[in-house]
């Protein structure tokens, strides 16, 4: 009898074992699952009339954008020629909310693509993972596109989930969330 007890004791421990090291495995195939949340990317048509709509809707005062150049873009829309493009990006904070506006002004590129399909609306959420390159192939994995961000770039790289989570994911280095800013007083 005594054996017997013994035996399912063992079985059991092999049962639980075998329940951790799948849902290890689980985990370590989770692109995002040590990513924290950076922001979310608004591709607009003109970004200083947006930008002053979230100050008037927000009360938040976004910084003057700036100007990226020489931007690549490694899957450009059907018929798009070259992978070099411009765009004007301004990033603030909305309460515990980082957003970044993204206003194409030339060439091809994802962010275009987009604004020509869908119109102003969100492009993608940034994710700030502690291996870029690591989490690029682990949504490769699972169906995604690597469509933008130079091979090497250490900074960011967009994935295109959209059929699978119904939006574009951009990997980014890990950093602490943003900090909440107070309510404006009135």
């Amino acid at each position: 009898m005594r054996a017997w007890g013994n035996g399912v004791v063992v079985m059991l421990a092999l049962v639980g074992a075998i329940a951790a090291i799948k849902e290890l495995r689980g985990q370590a195939t989770a692109p995002l699952a040590a990513g924290n949340f950076l922001h979310v990317g608004i591709v607009v048509k003109d970004i200083t009339k947006t930008a002053q709509m979230f100050s008037d809707v927000y009360g938040v005062t976004p910084p003057a954008p700036r100007v990226f150049d020489n931007v690549k873009a490694l899957r450009l829309p059907a018929g798009a020629s070259g992978s070099q493009a411009k765009a004007k990006l301004v990033q603030f904070t909305v309460g515990n909310v980082r957003i970044e506006l993204i206003e194409p002004t030339e060439g091809a590129t994802p962010w275009q693509e987009h604004l020509d399909k869908y119109g102003q609306s969100v492009h993608h959420i940034s994710f700030g993972v502690p291996d870029i390159e690591q989490s690029l192939r682990g949504l490769e994995a699972k169906g995604g596109t690597w469509v933008m961000g130079e091979p090497g770039n250490i900074s960011f790289k967009y994935v295109d989930m959209r059929d699978h989570l119904g939006y574009t994911v951009e990997l980014g280095r890990q950093q602490a969330p943003a900090a909440a800013q107070p309510a404006p007083v009135k």
